[in-house]
């Protein structure tokens, strides 16, 4: 049975590197198809080497428990924990409306939607119908198989015929064969930056997305909503390690509803599944320190390598680990070294994205160790502080009180969490622009450590009902703070405007025909939505980041004469954030104002105040 367990953990970390490298198609980079197959081959080799090595090392560790561990009584859970499952669901209730709302045209919000599609759209209609029905017998079969014990039993035994029958040595030549008939099928597939920008397994998720539900921008906020979801679940069990129930309870409140977090839990940007894989690697890590268990360190390093392909900067956790565990051990150095080597498996996933990154990618990590000696320094406690101002004064109140009364595992890691990354992103490039995702990390460590606080300040007072009081009064100030349209425009002025960039796009499919050209500036989602509704791109002038020869009225009259083009579309809200885009904000209103009557107004759409206007050349 042992033998058993250690396969499941074997084939796991071996499915993971073969789906995500291999499967979906990271080799497809901007190079010949002899390039192509030369990357393929030498990632197919180094994770079958990879494989075998890791194989060997496995069978010397036993594992009595299998990788996926089932609740006894899912129902009794649920029951024991209605509180934390009630207040997630008020949580997630205030999002509902939210995920309705337009795609992001500012952020990132667009780039990472249309990340997925690239293999959605090559595929093609009979293969999307085609997964979709393999996922809904997936999820049925999963369902059955929760609920009934039976279920589980048969395929339990399944697993135990497989496993004792076919070596996981043969399981890997046999996967190797069938990855190789699929890279003659699809080696020639259309290279995409977006590619390279991001890992693939967000790519994946909101690829997945696309197959259930079409192409829309719900189901991708879906998944990172449900990110948010479980991070609150993961959080509330690593407290339950070292702590009471009732400061795991204080916790999800203080996470749930912090400003930053709330904010972009409903966006399909990557910041809530960072902070899922901070906190679940963390769980599993911290539970390790406390039983002991191997299993709890191996699955800790799977998820790094998981969350490493999901977004680099979880790779910021195998250091963390690592630093803590040479702490905690550096006494005992044979169980030391024994633990660092199975954290080390993670590295395995992390090589082959960091070469092609180095060649590939324009976004490379740098340090930038002048930001410690200026007030870029402090960029995030500015805001920490503007997000909720009595967080920040409240969270280093609670510091020393946590450390002297409190300290334990639990203390101790999240506290080098939270120094770890505010070093991090303060390094980055990005620093001196106060990037508010990237303060999301830190909100697992201040619901931590202002839950201990609180409730310590709590249960001090001698009232029979002063936990339900303190923490009704504490949930209905978050929940108004953060619910507070006016603080979302102020603290995310580009997140609250919705420009309707569906129905204008819609419009374009139904009004311009096939030969004439548009003009788009600003515009974001616009490839998202040339495939929803099938427009070729080659039909779009693109302006984005730099607007160059068409940043002025007379420019992009000019440029549309030259080009013969015909249309334009373009947004304006009188909210549009000046700052940076001052320049852009004036033209923008000179374009909308149309003053010279150079242009005719075809159509225009609106949510509120911000508008989509799509004009012709007279």
């Amino acid at each position: 049975m042992m033998r058993l367990y250690t396969n499941q953990y074997k084939i796991s970390f071996i499915l993971l590197w073969f789906f995500l490298y291999i499967f979906y198609p990271t080799w497809a980079l901007p190079v010949s198809i002899t390039g192509r197959t030369l990357i393929f081959s030498g990632m197919m080799v180094y994770f079958t080497i990879s494989g075998f090595l890791v194989i060997r090392w496995l069978d010397s560790i036993s594992m009595n428990k299998p990788f996926i561990i089932m609740p006894q009584n899912l129902l009794e859970d649920i029951k024991d924990h209605k509180w934390l499952l009630i207040i997630s669901i008020v949580a997630i209730g205030f999002h509902v409306p939210r995920i309705t709302m337009p795609i992001l045209n500012l952020g990132d919000e667009a780039l990472h939607i249309q990340g997925g599609l690239w293999v959605y759209y090559y595929l093609g209609e009979r293969w999307h119908n085609a997964f979709r029905l393999c996922f809904i017998i997936i999820v049925f079969f999963a369902f059955i198989g929760i609920f009934n014990k039976r279920v589980r039993e048969f395929y339990l035994h399944i697993h135990k015929i497989l496993y004792h029958k076919i070596h996981t040595s043969v399981i890997v030549i046999f996967l190797l064969l069938i990855l190789a008939i699929y890279f003659v099928l699809v080696r020639d597939i259309h290279y995409d930056l977006f590619l390279v920008r991001y890992p693939p397994v967000s790519r994946v998720l909101y690829l997945l997305s696309f197959f259930i539900a079409g192409i829309n921008h719900i189901a991708p906020r879906v998944i990172q909503l449900t990110f948010y979801f479980f991070t609150t679940i993961y959080l509330y069990r690593s407290i339950l390690l070292f702590s009471e129930r009732k400061t795991a309870l204080f916790a999800i409140p203080l996470y749930l509803f912090s400003p930053v977090v709330f904010h972009y839990a409903h966006l399909s940007q990557l910041t809530s599944g960072v902070v899922f894989f901070v906190v679940l690697i963390s769980f599993y890590f911290l539970r390790y320190l406390r039983d002991k268990d191997k299993r709890d360190l191996l699955i800790s390093s799977f998820f790094i390598s998981l969350g490493f392909l999901y977004k680099e900067d979880i790779l910021l956790m195998l250091f963390i680990c690592s630093l803590y565990m040479i702490i905690y051990k550096f006494r005992d150095v044979k169980e030391l070294i024994d633990d660092l080597r199975i954290l080390g498996i993670s590295i395995v996933s992390v090589i082959p994205w960091m070469i092609m990154q180095r060649f590939i990618n324009w976004r490379q990590y740098t340090i930038h160790w002048e930001h410690f000696t200026s007030d870029v320094a402090y960029i995030y406690l500015k805001l920490l502080w503007i997000q909720s101002h009595p967080i920040l004064p409240l969270f280093l109140l609670s510091i020393p009180f946590v450390f002297i009364n409190k300290r334990n595992h639990l203390i101790s890691f999240y506290g080098l969490i939270f120094l770890a990354y505010y070093l991090f992103y303060t390094a980055d490039y990005t620093a001196p622009y106060g990037q508010h995702r990237f303060s999301v990390a830190f909100y697992p460590t201040i619901s931590i450590f202002l839950s201990h606080f609180l409730f310590e300040i709590i249960k001090r007072i001698r009232f029979r009902y002063s936990f339900k009081i303190g923490y009704a009064i504490i949930m209905a100030y978050l929940i108004i703070h953060t619910t507070d349209q006016s603080l979302g425009r102020y603290l995310f002025p580009d997140r609250e405007l919705k420009f309707p960039v569906d129905r204008a796009m819609q419009w374009v499919k139904e009004n311009i025909n096939e030969g004439e050209k548009m003009v788009l500036l600003r515009i974001m989602p616009v490839r998202f939505y040339s495939i929803k509704y099938r427009i070729p791109m080659n039909r779009f002038v693109w302006f984005w980041y730099e607007l160059g020869e068409v940043s002025t009225y007379e420019g992009l009259k000019d440029f549309c004469v030259r080009n013969n083009i015909k249309y334009i579309m373009f947004p304006y809200s009188p909210d549009y954030p000046k700052g940076q885009f001052g320049k852009l904000y004036n033209f923008l209103r000179e374009l909308k104002e149309n003053k010279n009557n150079d242009f005719i107004v075809l159509s225009q759409f609106n949510v509120g105040k911000d508008y989509i206007y799509i004009y012709s050349l007279k």
